[in-house]
């Protein structure tokens, strides 16, 4: 987690297909039952919210998700993003493609948040630092940091899971990235 000037930030490359997003959501919804929710929005406040119970459900037709506590059912305060990882024909941009397609780049995604904790009150303080706890300790607990950089070094705040390094080990010609910096599995 970063610090700096009432700033705090943190962001880990994740590499999940669909079986892995959901065992990482049914280990976090009971968790966050009553403290959270998913939602699809816009990131202006003027946008649209819906609101979701699962992370699955919020991904639907959404090219991200946020989890925000709520109040009264209504989301409020910081968001935690997350970024499904996807294949592409480029390891930073490209179009989408799909899996099967020989050199496919994989790109990482991402469970992130960026916040200024003096900017809220101390109950969403306490309620998001929680929520930023049971989120991580959810990841790690579906997904293992087995991936190293090109030179062998380990790949930090780099996750990936079951179902995908699966799928990785039965496509070797497939090319991992995590923003821009390829990896392989160790």
């Amino acid at each position: 987690m970063a610090y700096e000037r009432g700033r705090q930030s943190r962001q880990t490359s994740t590499f999940m297909l669909p079986n892995d997003v959901q065992a990482f959501d049914d280990l976090l919804g009971p968790q966050i039952k009553g403290l959270a929710c998913w939602t699809t929005e816009t990131l202006t406040p003027e946008g649209p919210v819906a609101t979701h119970r699962s992370l699955s459900k919020a991904l639907g037709d959404h090219s991200q998700a946020f989890l925000r506590l709520t109040e009264d059912d209504i989301p409020t305060g910081p968001r935690l993003q997350y970024l499904p990882t996807d294949m592409a024909d480029g390891s930073w941009s490209g179009p989408r493609v799909d899996p099967e397609t020989i050199d496919a780049f994989i790109r990482a995604g991402r469970l992130a948040y960026l916040w200024f904790p003096d900017d809220e009150p101390d109950a969403i303080r306490t309620n998001f630092i929680n929520l930023v706890k049971v989120a991580w300790r959810a990841l790690h607990g579906v997904t293992t940091a087995h991936l190293v950089r090109a030179d062998g070094k380990p790949a930090r705040s780099t996750r990936i899971g079951p179902a995908a390094k699966q799928w990785v080990l039965e496509h070797p010609g497939q090319q991992l990235t995590a923003w821009n910096t390829p990896l392989r599995l160790r």
